[in-house]
């Protein structure tokens, strides 16, 4: 009986050290993810750097906080930092999902299809404001109709970036709402 508890406390302790190393990064490998992403954020186009911070500014986060916590994402699911700068150069709809994915999580955002947050209608309606010739009647009912079909704002640009919502599909549900 005693071999059998010393067999099973050996093999638990082996086993909980090999799941413990799975994806340990080095303290320079964490500091150059850190440092990369920080890099890249600040080398964005004035477009995409004000949308990413007016995101920033809803959630009340700051750049380096979403990008600790989008480095440690990156951490939970490859073995180095290398990996995880292979994922992030692929430009395809599925690497661009989860590269989405990964990020969003360190908002927290609780948004779901016909429910989402303030922050998330928030942002919709900040994005739509910037078009001129919108009301603020109609963006309201256009971000509204969007929440019906997708988990969030950017799913719906994904959506559109990939050309699986067509521009006469936009162009209906815009002239829908009055």
């Amino acid at each position: 009986m005693n071999k059998l508890f010393l067999f099973i406390f050996l093999f638990s302790t082996f086993f909980s050290d090999v799941l413990a190393q799975k994806n340990n990064w080095t303290k320079s490998e964490k500091n150059k993810c850190i440092e990369d992403r920080l890099n890249q954020m600040n080398s964005e186009t004035k477009e995409t750097a004000s949308m990413g911070i007016m995101i920033m500014q809803e959630f009340r986060k700051t750049k380096e906080e979403v990008v600790a916590c989008y480095c440690s994402e990156l951490e939970e699911k490859f073995v180095s930092y290398n990996k995880g700068k292979e994922f992030i150069a692929k430009k395809d709809r599925k690497s661009d999902r989860q590269s989405f994915e990964m990020g969003f999580l360190c908002f927290n955002d609780k948004s779901i299809i016909g429910n989402w947050s303030k922050e998330m209608k928030n942002i919709c309606y900040k994005i739509f404001e910037a078009k001129p010739d919108l009301s603020k009647s109609k963006i309201k009912c256009f971000c509204g109709s969007v929440e019906m079909y997708y988990d969030n704002v950017f799913e719906f640009g994904e959506a559109a970036k990939y050309n699986e919502i067509s521009n006469q599909e936009l162009i209906n549900k815009l002239n829908n709402c009055q």
